[in-house]
């Protein structure tokens, strides 16, 4: 079992220190010089500790014996019962958002070596921070094969933290953003239409990575996505449109060169096959013009018709006649 621990396991899992000591703790291969670090023999040393803490005075020596371990210990196991554990979640996302280990102690009101602690024991990540496929199925494996709903705080935040950073997370995990204080009484609408407006993003956020997708969703969201691209266009964006006009012309590069809609020849017209009948009385249908350009001419009685249409000229009008109009 001790393979499961090893750095070479791409599916090692976050707290394999603390399930490496707990395997040593119940008789499995013992401490390894090669293969257990300082953190695995922590770990060890306060689960044995542990077990043996059957007075408060016992547990109170371990707090002050141990503080790192037995905080992190109690961060990543004694969460409340009916909302689970807030503190555990905002550590690890904010872990995975690369902040800082002094900030993240600051915000949680204990020490940096209590965070690192966490790090190494029940959350070790950062070594592999950067390894997406790691992260998406070690860390993030609820969301590769199901729905993902707004309840599941834990695992919004961790993804928000991964993809946004902290300043993403401050506001996905209060609920508020930053909005100026107000001094004066007529700054208070102001206060709360900015606060309005930030709540409604945040909720339109936490939305569109939960919505999911079914018979009755699929149409609207179609519809929706349309809607932004619009929106995207008229607002200047060319990112979308660029990106379709790339396509669209990859493609038809890739039908040939008779195929050659779009481009404009020297003799002012879209293929040289059409200027024969550009000339004629009468416009081509767009079936006609797709069959001339890809196999050069159409159906012989239709071109007949064609040729056949001539306009007559114009008459000349006597410039000294009274018009009778």
């Amino acid at each position: 079992m001790i393979h499961e621990f090893l750095p070479s396991n791409p599916r090692r899992p976050v707290n394999w220190r603390w399930e490496r000591a707990r395997d040593i703790a119940e008789g499995g291969v013992p401490l390894s010089r090669k293969y257990d670090d300082v953190w695995v023999r922590k770990a060890l040393q306060f689960r044995l500790a542990d077990r043996e803490a059957t007075l408060e005075l016992d547990r109170l020596y371990l707090v002050d014996r141990m503080p790192d371990v037995f905080w992190a210990y109690e961060l990543a196991f004694n969460g409340d019962a009916d909302r689970g554990n807030s503190m555990r979640s905002e550590i690890e996302a904010r872990i995975l958002s690369r902040e800082s280990v002094n900030d993240i102690a600051y915000r949680c009101a204990t020490s940096p070596e209590v965070i690192t602690a966490y790090e190494k024991l029940f959350f070790n990540v950062l070594d592999r921070i950067d390894r997406l496929a790691y992260i998406t199925h070690q860390v993030f494996t609820a969301a590769a094969f199901q729905s993902i709903h707004e309840r599941d705080y834990d695992l919004l935040w961790k993804m928000f933290g991964y993809f946004g950073g902290p300043h993403v997370l401050d506001v996905l995990i209060t609920t508020f953003q930053s909005v100026p204080h107000p001094t004066r009484s007529d700054e208070v609408t102001g206060f709360i239409q900015d606060t309005a407006m930030n709540a409604l993003r945040r909720k339109a956020l936490i939305a569109c990575q939960t919505l999911g997708v079914n018979s009755f969703t699929a149409t609207e969201i179609i519809a929706q996505f349309i809607k932004l691209h619009e929106i995207d266009r008229a607002a200047g964006g060319g990112g979308g449109q660029q990106s379709i006009s790339a396509n669209v012309e990859a493609m038809v590069a890739a039908l040939g060169p008779t195929f050659a809609i779009g481009r404009h020849a020297v003799s002012g017209v879209d293929s040289p096959m059409l200027a024969h009948y550009d000339s004629q009385g009468t416009e081509l249908t767009g079936a006609e013009m797709i069959e001339v350009t890809t196999t050069g001419e159409i159906d012989a009685a239709k071109r007949d018709m064609v040729e056949r249409l001539h306009f007559p000229p114009p008459p000349i009008k006597d410039a000294f006649s009274k018009d009778t109009g």
